[in-house]
């Protein structure tokens, strides 16, 4: 495990590797990624093929997670993205949407 007090970041980094899309609220396409690492406050992804963002773009990022039901993690969320790269986004979450359990009132 690495050692948390050399690492400046406010929240730890889950490392979790799952299917990411974004999305522009516009509905103006839809962009692969993949998860590299997420954390309370928003999630790294490695995008998969070139995307129209730019830094301060508000965006929809739906995860893929397995349909256990366990997870505290929202499949859909809000955020802005914060920094950009040809191959990575950083994404700060803004409002998580949780999918409506089965069988719930």
């Amino acid at each position: 495990m690495p050692d948390q007090s050399s690492d400046r970041r406010r929240v730890p980094r889950f490392s979790v590797g799952a299917t990411a899309i974004l999305h522009a609220p516009n509905g103006a396409g839809a962009y692969p990624a993949v998860t590299r690492n997420i954390s309370s406050g928003g999630l790294l992804l490695q995008m998969t093929e070139p995307s129209p963002f730019q830094i301060g773009d508000d965006v929809i990022c739906e995860i893929a997670l397995p349909d256990s039901g366990q997870h505290a993690f929202a499949s859909w969320g809000m955020g802005r993205v914060v920094r950009i790269d040809p191959a990575n986004a950083a994404i700060e979450l803004s409002s998580g949407i949780f999918p409506a359990s089965e069988g719930a009132d």
